[in-house]
């Protein structure tokens, strides 16, 4: 069906397509319509909840950390407080005001922290006046970026190119320390000898007899042979194709 364009139609057939129409009809028609779109927006209002506070939105929007993180990452933060606290005390006796460190760590700007980071990992020591060793200066830059992380501080220490000066302080500490031969002195599980097991057998906790026994044993004998110390260890042993032993 030919449509004529709105300019071109007479003013008496516009009036005659007009009182055709049914208006009460279009007015019932778009009342439903409004009513269907209401029902559909409270059945939709059902699958959310309700808007959400400020405060949780900014706190579940923020990095989580583990406890063990935030952890080291507080206790690297004070070890950097408390040396900043002595280098500024001894520049004051000093008379070299100019040189005080000022601010918290996640406010200084790229140079400053080049060079104060630097100059922490040389200094630091343990507090009873012996070197760090090197693993230890690895453990306190990573938290130290975990603290920064916590405090709103994008800088990633160990990618930031204008942190060069640090990165070779670190390299350069690292190796000194290890050629001097300061490292961790890990504490490891003394091996059981054989008279040590003799007991066990002797004294009734390895055995068949009873079902805790027999638990007690596999774990020991698996442990002894497959070197398996962790509990997570022998609970993800598999049979079969994909078996680890």
């Amino acid at each position: 069906m030919f449509c004529k364009p709105l300019e071109l139609i007479e003013d008496d057939e516009l009036d005659h397509v007009i009182s055709e129409v049914d208006i009460e009809k279009l007015v019932c028609e778009a009342e439903e319509s409004t009513k269907g779109v209401e029902q559909d927006m409270e059945k939709n209002l059902k699958c959310f909840p309700e808007p959400s506070s400020d405060k949780y939105f900014q706190d579940v929007s923020k990095k989580k950390f583990l406890p063990s993180t935030r952890k080291k990452a507080l206790w690297a933060g004070r070890i950097f407080e408390q040396w900043k606290c002595i280098q500024n005390f001894k520049l004051k006796q000093q008379g070299k005001l100019d040189l005080l460190i000022t601010g918290n760590l996640v406010l200084l700007d790229i140079d400053d922290l080049n060079n104060v980071l630097s100059y922490f990992l040389i200094e630091i020591q343990k507090q009873n006046g012996d070197k760090c060793p090197w693993e230890t200066l690895c453990k306190i830059v990573l938290s130290l970026q975990h603290y920064m992380t916590m405090n709103g501080c994008e800088i990633k220490l160990l990618e930031y190119p204008s942190l060069v000066k640090m990165w070779n302080t670190l390299n350069n500490r690292m190796k000194e320390l290890s050629k001097d031969g300061i490292v961790c002195e890990y504490q490891q599980a003394k091996p059981i000898s054989v008279k040590d097991e003799e007991h066990l057998w002797k004294s009734g906790l390895l055995g068949n007899d009873t079902p805790e026994k027999l638990v007690n044993t596999l774990l020991y004998l698996v442990g002894l042979h497959f070197a398996l110390r962790a509990c997570d260890e022998h609970k993800v042993l598999k049979v079969g194709y994909y078996s680890q032993l």
